[in-house]
């Protein structure tokens, strides 16, 4: 128990959230453009399936269902702000499934080419178990402001880590090296530092951090560290290819 009472709302958090939401849009068109230039160019390596095509919306839809709820809250709607949470709990439904599934349909092409690319898999196992538990607590959670809030950030920190490793995540690799904890800075230093700036901005605003942070970061990294240590396991890539229905690996 907190030893004082934590404030559900500083006058600063809109800014807080704003400053969040805009950087993850820049981060987004930083990470995605060359994808989306090739998917839209009919460069891609792959025709889009149906489930890629409903997660890049549902993904979108999450952003800027997020921006609006924070300005909704920054505007004194609230009342529109809870009747969208609705939408909201539908939209990561589809985000977290779809999202694990396109990667299903986005090894079935790369894994026979690239026997090694299954590794990868673990990435959008832990940025779907990660968002949709998360944001299931903050539904559950809903008439907790000051949880509320929290647990949606650190959801949505999971799924936004991805444009921040395509952005710059192969730069720091080139610096780190490609063992366990080379794996996770690549691919969520980006997620790190949003965790960093959410505790930070709890100590300079309340002067203590709220529980879900001291809680939900721990987990959040030490599933990265589990995350990683299964990715660089030998034993992962066969198991994931069972999973995923893909011929074992001819032994030369």
């Amino acid at each position: 128990m907190d030893k004082v009472p934590f404030a559900a709302r500083h006058k600063w958090d809109s800014r807080f959230w704003f400053v969040f939401l805009a950087t993850t849009w820049f981060a987004i068109a930083m990470g995605f453009w060359i994808p989306i230039k090739l998917r839209f160019t009919g460069h891609a390596d792959y025709p889009p399936p149906w489930i890629l095509v409903i997660h890049v919306w549902s993904y979108f839809g999450w952003i800027a269902l997020l921006t609006l709820q924070t300005f909704l809250v920054g505007t004194g709607r609230t009342s529109v702000h809870r009747k969208l949470g609705i939408l909201g709990a539908i939209i990561a439904v589809f985000v977290s499934f779809s999202g694990l599934f396109a990667e299903v349909y986005s090894q079935r092409f790369y894994a026979p080419q690239d026997p090694e690319n299954i590794r990868f898999f673990m990435v959008p196992v832990y940025a779907s178990v990660v968002f949709g538990s998360f944001v299931l607590l903050a539904f559950i959670k809903r008439r907790d402001p000051a949880s509320h809030k929290r647990l949606i950030l650190l959801g949505t920190s999971a799924v936004v880590a991805g444009p921040y490793a395509r952005w710059w995540g192969h730069s720091i690799e080139t610096v780190t090296g490609h063992g366990v904890m080379g794996t996770v800075v690549k691919y969520y230093t980006g997620m790190e530092l949003i965790l960093a700036a959410a505790v930070i901005y709890d100590l300079m605003t309340r002067g203590q951090v709220h529980k879900v942070y001291r809680w939900g970061v721990p987990v959040i990294i030490a599933l990265q560290l589990v995350g990683s240590l299964v990715w660089h396991s030998d034993w992962w890539p066969p198991v994931g290819r069972d999973l995923l229905g893909l011929a074992p690996v001819a032994v030369q």
